[in-house]
């Protein structure tokens, strides 16, 4: 999504959740803290109370809030909640991260960690080969009153920058109170001004009008959000002054019902009317402000119009496992290329041809599993009597997401075989990626198949494709989306609304299609 664009939806829908009230003294000290690092660029901060934080608690109170859950937001999730828990074993009571359109979407948020008498800097540092795993040129530095964690685009702000006004930042935090988590929004100048110029008119569906209601009534926003037992939600957008603060009401509630009316929101939301009440804000002076916490009962009444099924969530949890399965193995496939001078072949065969033995008992010593590998008899097929024991050992890499049925060594994580795919039927030696002609950025080489399309993992057995129905044995009876690994290492979410031409010509590795983007 253009950058414009995301600033504008920004603006116009703060994402909402729960606030406690804060006192004066809290907005002061973290706006101390965090200010050096705070430039004119800056688009946001995020401040975790690590005194409050526990990780079960947070993974599982975000589940039931109304927010919107995609895979890639589902993964950065899950990369932020395995670093929070880290940072609070190393001693650190709070972490703010410092946001720049820079860093989007490849780079990790610079981080900042205020010292304190329990703060252990060295064990932190231990923790530097994970970070490089979500950042590979992440490290780590100290100053005397905090350690800065991030790339070195993050971490080396210029100096000659406009540092933002530690007033604002002291009335932000102030405003987002002291729960569990506060975030920030601080559109810049310079953010102000593109969005001006390269949408100076409103889309009509949000009332229409020029975008300067939106870019120089807005001062600030922040939210404050605490979940667990008692979720709530504060949000607080700072405008210009009393009129701004109402013509952005208007806006805000015209976006709200023009997102009421979007297909994926409305299988959440089972009472959008409710939804658009709750999530109205009320003007204070130059505020708008939007309270929802136990004394009003504003989440109790959200969540339970908007909570999630116990089966949503699950299939959730399995979508961010299936992700980073996936990209375990475009790892594996081209680190195998690497040694091999090309990709595994569908399946290991005899010196007759005859197919003995998957490509994912291949890949295992690519997976960190050589141990595993060498206790199969590559000789031999899938169903002898003594690799048929091994079905049992089936790595987590292929274990999700769970197959119907839920028996024991059974995948769903399969390759297209088919003539003209990177895996072709009958292939005994695998793909080069010279071979790939159409850009391995063009061309699938795993898939997640559906519940009813699972196969047992050593066996060599994948996904064939019917080029009259491309899309079977993908989406079920009821999907419309599902996951791809592409040759270029990359995790993508496919729909069915790309349509049947377009699927074929990302499953061909050399059919000269042309594929708009």
């Amino acid at each position: 999504m253009p950058r414009t664009a995301v600033f504008a939806l920004a603006l116009c829908l703060v994402p909402v959740t729960e606030l406690v009230a804060a006192e004066p003294s809290h907005g002061a000290s973290r706006a101390r803290a965090i200010a050096p690092y705070v430039k004119e660029s800056t688009l946001g901060i995020v401040r975790v109370d690590l005194t409050r934080f526990d990780a079960n608690d947070w993974a599982e109170g975000v589940k039931r809030l109304p927010l919107p859950f995609g895979p890639r937001a589902e993964e950065l999730l899950s990369q932020t909640l395995a670093a929070l828990p880290m940072i609070k074993e190393a001693g650190f009571r709070e972490v703010f991260a410092i946001v720049h359109w820079s860093d989007l979407p490849t780079s990790m948020p610079l981080l900042v960690l205020p010292m304190n008498e329990s703060a252990k800097v060295d064990a932190l540092r231990g923790k530097l080969p994970w970070l490089k795993h979500w950042d590979a040129d992440a490290s780590i530095e100290s100053t005397e009153k905090a350690i800065l964690v991030g790339g070195s685009r993050a971490r080396r702000p210029s100096l000659a920058e406009e540092r933002r006004s530690e007033p604002v930042l002291d009335n932000a935090f102030e405003a987002a109170g002291d729960g569990l988590l506060q975030f920030l929004l601080l559109p810049s100048k310079t953010d102000r001004r593109v969005v001006e110029e390269v949408m100076p008119t409103l889309p009509q569906g949000i009332g229409g009008g020029p975008s300067s209601v939106l870019t120089q009534g807005l001062v600030w926003a922040a939210i404050g959000l605490d979940v667990g037992d008692t979720p709530a939600l504060r949000v607080v957008v700072q405008s210009r002054d009393r009129d701004a603060a109402n013509r952005m009401r208007g806006l805000w509630v015209a976006s709200l019902a023009l997102l009421m009316k979007n297909e994926m929101v409305a299988e959440e939301v089972r009472d959008p009317a409710t939804a658009l009440r709750l999530l109205t804000p009320r003007v204070a002076d130059d505020r708008l402000i939007l309270s929802l916490d136990e004394s009003n009962d504003g989440m109790t009444q959200l969540l339970s119009i908007v909570e999630p099924s116990v089966e949503q969530i699950n299939e959730r949890v399995a979508t961010v496992d299936a992700i980073k399965s996936l990209k375990q193995l475009g790892i594996a496939m081209h680190n195998y290329h690497d040694v091999h001078k090309h990709f595994p072949p569908a399946a290991a065969t005899s010196k007759e041809g005859k197919p003995l033995l998957s490509w994912r008992v291949l890949l295992l010593p690519y997976l960190g599993q050589k141990k595993l590998y060498e206790q199969f008899r590559l000789d031999e097929p899938w169903d002898s009597e003594h690799n048929r024991k091994l079905v049992e050992k089936i790595p987590a890499v292929y274990a999700v997401p769970q197959s119907k049925g839920g028996e024991v060594g059974l995948t769903r994580v399969v390759v297209p075989v088919e003539k003209g795919t990177i895996f072709p039927h009958g292939a005994l030696e695998g793909t080069k990626i010279s071979k790939i002609t159409d850009g391995t950025s063009n061309t699938i080489m795993v898939v997640v198949a559906d519940a009813e399309h699972g196969v047992i993992w050593t066996k060599p057995e994948d996904l064939i494709i019917n080029p009259d129905d491309p899309f079977r044995g993908l989406l079920g009876t009821k999907g419309t989306d599902f996951l791809t690994l592409f040759a270029d290492g990359s995790v993508r979410v496919m729909n069915k609304s790309i349509g049947s031409e377009k699927l074929r010509a990302f499953f061909t590795r050399g059919g000269g299609e042309v594929i708009e983007r």
